[in-house]
């Protein structure tokens, strides 16, 4: 809406179209591409995070493209006061609403700290009222939070980002940040299953200009002071390389995960190197196999040897042991750093991928051995 101006701004509750109070349409029953309900209710242990980046289409496509956690994904309209909107309503800018992507998650697979660094990174958050070419308030930024530790996550993480575009030229985040309690977020027609349509009209994709440099943020300590690589590895552990072990049937936490089995011991270790510092932290991966019943044999001529053998020990005959640089096709040993400045996604990405292509088929083999 411009409301004789030729800059666009939001309506008023009084200018805003009144709508109706059911929607004209009917959503699909399941994602075209994750094949997921699109409607709640969702699973208890799910959360639901709402953001809006410009044109929703190619927005929505960065969250169900994200490699584990995301259970789906749905486009609508929030933040504004017209009830049950259409799309022809939401651009005409008399809706108050944004383009608004929900994204339902699972906590234990995917952090929120991770949505919103796709969120950032996806789209140019200081162009107020619009998104490349595609102008309105229908396309402002928007973080719509669920609960009080996403408001905190997104707060901080706008202060981080503001940083690093600040240092990169660019302008003023513009993006809102407000409760979705109150804001409800109505599903758009033709919800996902026309995205390939959308996408070819142009829009979608990356709007405006390409993030700076990918978003690492780290929240200050409660002191002020900056912090460690210990910090950033716990982080690392927590937010994105546990999930992904968990994801592929690995229990445990900390640095020790265990592949249950009812015959074998198969577990997968994370050692820190002896030269690792403050600022940086090297660390690998080791891997034990071991026969239940050979191990309680073991136990029983060396009493001193543990309940459940651990992966960063070598024990000779008694269990299989290697690191996992041994069994990619280099055969060399392989280790990973993670600072405080290191962005964490690569690095997590780089160990998921060794552990499923290179230790779950050498455990598969151990136990047939």
């Amino acid at each position: 809406m411009f409301l004789h101006s030729r800059t666009p701004q939001l309506p008023s509750r009084e200018q805003a179209l009144q709508g109706r109070p059911e929607r004209m349409f009917t959503v699909p029953d399941r994602h075209t591409v994750l094949g997921t309900p699109l409607l709640g209710p969702y699973p208890g242990h799910l959360e639901v995070a709402d953001f809006g980046m410009g044109c929703f289409w190619g927005a929505e496509r960065k969250f169900w493209q994200l490699p584990v956690g995301v259970w789906t994904t749905l486009v609508g309209y929030q933040g504004g006061y017209t009830e049950n909107p259409m799309y022809e309503e939401v651009c005409s800018g008399l809706t108050g609403h944004t383009e608004a992507v929900r994204v339902v998650y699972d906590p234990q697979l995917i952090s929120y700290d991770r949505l919103l660094q796709t969120f950032w990174e996806s789209h140019n958050p200081t162009q107020g009222f619009r998104q490349g070419n595609d102008v309105g308030t229908q396309y402002r930024s928007a973080i719509y939070t669920h609960t009080p530790a996403q408001a905190a996550a997104a707060e901080a993480s706008r202060t981080a980002y503001q940083q690093v575009l600040t240092r990169s030229r660019y302008g003023t985040i513009s993006t809102e940040i407000l409760p979705a309690e109150g804001r409800e977020f109505y599903p758009a027609e033709g919800t996902t299953s026309s995205t390939s349509t959308r996408i070819r009209r142009g829009t979608a994709g990356s709007v405006g200009p390409a993030c700076p440099a990918r978003l690492v943020w780290r929240r200050p300590m409660a002191d002020g002071s900056a912090p460690t690589a210990q910090q950033a590895f716990t982080s690392l552990m927590r937010a994105r390389i546990a999930p992904g072990l968990r994801a592929l049937g690995f229990k445990g936490s900390g640095r020790t995960y265990e592949l249950p089995h009812l015959e074998t011991w198969a577990l997968i270790g994370f050692q820190k190197a002896a030269h690792s510092t403050a600022e940086h932290i090297e660390f690998t991966v080791n891997v034990t196999v071991a026969d239940k019943r050979g191990w309680a044999q073991a136990r029983r001529r060396e009493p001193h040897l543990p309940a459940r053998p651990s992966p960063n020990t070598v024990y000779g005959a008694a269990a299989w042991h290697s690191r996992i640089g041994r069994l990619l096709p280099a055969n060399r040993d392989t280790w990973w750093t993670i600072s405080a400045t290191t962005d964490p996604e690569p690095v997590a990405r780089g160990v998921i991928s060794a552990v499923t292509e290179y230790a779950l088929p050498a455990i598969r083999e151990r136990r047939h051995a």
